[in-house]
């Protein structure tokens, strides 16, 4: 019999199927906001083009990789899952600080995507996590260009999709789980 992850009955294998679309959609979504941020909004400063570039590279990079380590090790799952979300979490929120703001819908689908893949992986508190961490430094960080309502929503819209996203796959996860326990 494979080796299943421990609460949820699938294979790493069909984990990394699982994950994929929602991990080449961040590669998209990082190169999409890396180039634009580059080429529409172009920072003068040389320090800061360099940063927002690095900032693409390796989060392409971790992207890539991170979930191809992360399924191949399932006896580790619970410390990676809850390692990506906080690293994802702050690494998103921050990322405002080098963006402009009317980059933030694509971070915001950035986190989208983040809490996709960690919901598919984990259970809540990692996907949680991803959400706090990105809406609250975003919100810290542009909380001066918040002064009408508009603003707010635009801001806050991202978390509540990812929050109802996570929550279907949740949902979803379970069914087959009651299932399986059913029959056995």
């Amino acid at each position: 019999m494979p080796e299943h992850f421990k609460n949820n009955n699938f294979t790493p294998q069909e984990h990394l199927v699982s994950i994929l679309p929602s991990v080449l959609a961040g590669i998209f979504l990082l190169l999409a906001t890396t180039m634009t941020a580059l080429l529409e909004y172009s920072p003068h400063n040389p320090v800061h083009r360099t940063v927002l570039l690095l900032y693409g590279v390796f989060g392409i990079i971790y992207l890539a990789f991170f979930y191809l380590l992360f399924i191949s090790r399932s006896h580790y799952k619970t410390p990676f899952t809850w390692i990506n979300s906080l690293l994802a979490g702050i690494s998103l929120g921050l990322l405002t600080l080098i963006l402009p703001d009317e980059m933030d819908v694509l971070l915001g689908m950035l986190m989208i995507t983040a809490v996709i893949s960690s919901s598919i992986l984990s259970e809540r508190g990692p996907a949680y996590l991803i959400v706090a961490c990105t809406t609250t430094l975003t919100l810290i960080i542009r909380f001066e260009h918040l002064d009408r309502i508009h603003e707010w929503i635009t801001h806050l819209s991202p978390a509540m999709i990812a929050l109802i996203a996570m929550e279907t796959i949740q949902q979803l996860k379970r069914i087959p789980r009651q299932q399986i326990n059913r029959l056995q």
